[in-house]
């Protein structure tokens, strides 16, 4: 892979579940309400490290800000909901990971500090997904895994 290129579809995947998986994990006792467009625009931004203003970023979230929730309360849960929230996760994922990766010293990147684009999928070792996952998991809900939430992220991963 050329060093100018796009970081390989499966490591935004991996990510994206990483998210995902963290988001199961972290809402096993879930509150009762959850966030509306603007809180989950500006949680996106925070966890991942991409800029509010990115034109991209926003120009797809307002495409689909009239399926995220408006008042924050649960019966806003829709499929339309859920699939416009992925989508937009995965935006915000792909840039972070663009963002990490344009960085060349491992250890200056704010969250996948063990993982090398540039390097073949066998670099992809148990302990290597989990010290990604733990940084994922960190920087999005800025705490470490709790033991219960590590073996809930063990089985989705």
């Amino acid at each position: 892979m050329k060093k100018n290129s796009t970081p390989p579809a499966t490591l935004t995947t991996l990510v994206l579940i990483a998210y995902l998986g963290i988001s199961a994990a972290a809402s096993a006792n879930p509150p009762v309400a959850i966030r509306n467009a603007e809180e989950i625009y500006a949680g996106l931004a925070g966890a991942t490290g991409v800029s509010p203003a990115d034109e991209e970023v926003r120009t797809y979230f307002k495409t689909v800000q009239g399926r995220l929730p408006r008042n924050g309360v649960v019966t806003e849960t829709t499929a339309p909901m859920r699939f416009a929230y992925l989508g937009l996760s995965e935006k915000f994922c792909s840039k972070m990971i663009n963002q990490e990766f344009a960085i060349d010293d491992l250890t200056a990147r704010r969250i996948l500090k063990t993982v090398d684009v540039f390097s073949d999928v066998s670099q992809f070792t148990p302990s290597v997904i989990s010290a990604t996952v733990g940084s994922l998991f960190t920087s999005f809900l800025n705490r470490a895994p709790s033991t219960d939430e590590n073996a809930i992220l063990a089985d989705t991963i």
